[in-house]
């Protein structure tokens, strides 16, 4: 069934509906950025969290051995008076009031200490300005006693003496501060009182739930410097103290606060992070898309010093080589055309010269036409090899063998030819030199320096062959007499279809391959080729290739 043409994709459109909802890099870097910075802040929270539960543990369990301190003060007064325990033994009032004026909530009464005394007068307020005098104690409040202030003796006397009176049948002495109403217990302390017990010396309960409790602590109750009991409080791992507990609460709302701000503060620094890092890439995908399109003199302006700043240098390098390889590759086709169309139009004019009649075909004019033909064909060959070259798709044979004897081979071939041009040729080159090479490439090789020499070179010079050195590397040396070249134009002897006289033939000159060609073979064989102004007044060619151990 044919495909209706809504199936096509349209555009830059995928036609997988699923790769158009993958999220971008942006969008990957902002929810990094976001995950990390909740990780760290939620770490940091629970970490402040636990710190504070523990400070205020720590504190709280102060505050409790300040307050088991006063307890055990006015304990061991009270004892001191009685004698012994029994005053307060399974005894709730007396253990109240004893607690809450170790606490704070009772004051020095004023009363007569002792019982069946005259009441003294009730002390008169001190006036202050816009504060009237309290008329009646009653009405008063009491002031809280210091922290630090000691028990009052003439309180637990009173209260001990009122104890005996009621345990004996008396009846009640005057009124005094112990009749006054009950005060409420201090606030924060309930809890407190619930956990507390105390024992004897025997370890016997005083007062409070006979056995041993787990987690209690033990705290001594002195008198004289004698231990005459122990107030074993109860731990508690819940906090019941209001002011604690309103403090904990209003930390759990501060670090509420302070996390939504800081995961608030995290997303805009993530965007704009995300942002800020994209903005190369992105100038890099449009400089990427506009070299693809064949702008090569896109250029990446930026100044940062960082990776993305170095990233940017070598897409400016690789737009700037891609230019001058497009510059080349133009350069390329028109020579080719230039060497292409030169005897193909010599052999067009004499073949029609030949077909209309005006020259008749004799055999120099065979013979002519002939070594075109076979002109033509040495440039398609080195064409031909010089792209098998660039393309690393030529045949190597590495193998052990002797440069010398390559040389001499070559060098022997070429005697006959150069003796007809008057050109005299001097092989230095008389000790094994071992290197791994392919041997026919290596002929190659020394085939085309010894025609360029034999080329260019006046009729009664010389040619050398030489070795100059060798120190794990062997280096051969092409030189002849003049012409020579000038300096400006040796780095461009390598390169394709260069000839340093443009007006040169292809008779005289050649196409400028064999040089190009040279290059690449001493390449393949991990080599160096340079070439510089020979001593004799031409052309030097230096060779280096690694011998073989």
């Amino acid at each position: 069934m044919p495909a209706r043409p809504n199936d096509r994709p349209v555009g830059n459109r995928s036609a997988f509906p699923g790769k158009s909802m993958k999220l971008g890099i942006q969008s990957r870097l902002f929810f990094a950025f976001t995950g990390v910075i909740v990780l760290v802040v939620l770490a940091m929270m629970v970490a402040v969290n636990w710190s504070f539960q523990r400070g205020l543990g720590h504190y709280l369990d102060q505050v409790e051995n300040q307050r088991l301190d006063k307890i055990a003060a006015t304990l061991a007064s009270a004892y001191g008076e009685a004698g012994d325990w029994s005053f307060i033994r399974h005894n709730p009032r007396m253990w109240t009031r004893l607690l809450d004026q170790a606490l704070g909530q009772s004051s020095r009464p004023a009363a007569n200490p002792f019982p069946g005394g005259p009441s003294p007068r009730p002390r008169p307020s001190p006036s202050r300005p816009g504060i009237p005098p309290f008329s009646d104690h009653r009405d008063q409040k009491p002031p809280s006693r210091p922290p630090d202030t000691p028990p009052d003796p003439f309180l637990i006397r009173e209260q001990i003496a009122e104890e005996g009176h009621r345990a004996a049948g008396a009846p009640p002495g005057p009124p005094s501060a112990l009749h006054r109403p009950p005060l409420r217990p201090p606030p924060n302390t309930s809890n407190f009182r619930l956990r507390l017990r105390l024992l004897d010396q025997n370890d016997q309960p005083v007062f409070g739930p006979p056995g041993a409790v787990e987690a209690e602590t033990r705290h001594e109750v002195t008198w004289k410097g004698q231990t005459i009991g122990f107030l074993a409080l109860r731990q508690n791992s819940e906090i019941f103290d209001e002011l604690a507990e309103g403090f904990e609460l209003e930390q759990r709302r501060t670090y509420l606060l302070i996390t939504l701000l800081a995961l608030l503060l995290a997303a805009t620094a993530s965007m704009v992070l995300a942002r800020r890092m994209l903005k190369p890439v992105r100038q890099l995908a449009a400089g990427a898309r506009a070299l693809g399109s064949g702008a090569y003199d896109t250029r990446i302006e930026t100044d940062r010093t960082d990776e993305f700043g170095l990233l940017a240098e070598d897409f400016n390098r690789l737009a700037l080589a891609l230019a001058r390889n497009e510059e080349v590759r133009q350069q390329w086709i028109a020579d080719i055309s230039h060497e292409l169309r030169t005897p193909l139009a010599v052999l067009r004019s004499e073949v029609e010269a030949l077909v209309d009649g005006i020259r008749q075909a004799t055999p120099e004019r065979l013979q002519s036409l002939h070594q075109e033909v076979v002109n033509l064909s040495e440039l398609v060959n080195d064409l031909y090899e010089l792209a098998l070259s660039d393309i690393g798709a030529l045949d190597y044979r590495l193998e052990p063998l002797d440069l010398a004897t390559v040389i001499q081979q070559v060098s022997e071939g070429f005697r006959p030819r150069l003796a007809e041009k008057g050109l005299t040729l001097l092989n230095r080159v008389d000790h094994p030199l071992p290197v791994k090479g392919d041997g026919r490439r290596l002929q190659q090789l020394f085939t085309n320096l010894m025609e360029n020499s034999q080329r260019y070179t006046d009729p009664g010079g010389r040619i050398e062959i030489l070795v100059l050195g060798e120190n794990g590397e062997c280096q051969i040396v092409v030189q002849d007499t003049d012409p020579g070249v000038p300096g400006n134009a040796l780095p461009q002897l390598f390169d394709r279809l260069y000839r340093v006289d443009k007006s040169r033939s292809r008779q005289m000159g050649g196409a400028g391959l064999g040089l190009a060609i040279c290059r690449n073979i001493v390449t393949a064989h991990a080599g160096r080729i340079e070439a510089r102004q020979s001593p004799l007044g031409g052309l030097a060619i230096h060779i280096w290739l690694p011998l073989s151990r």
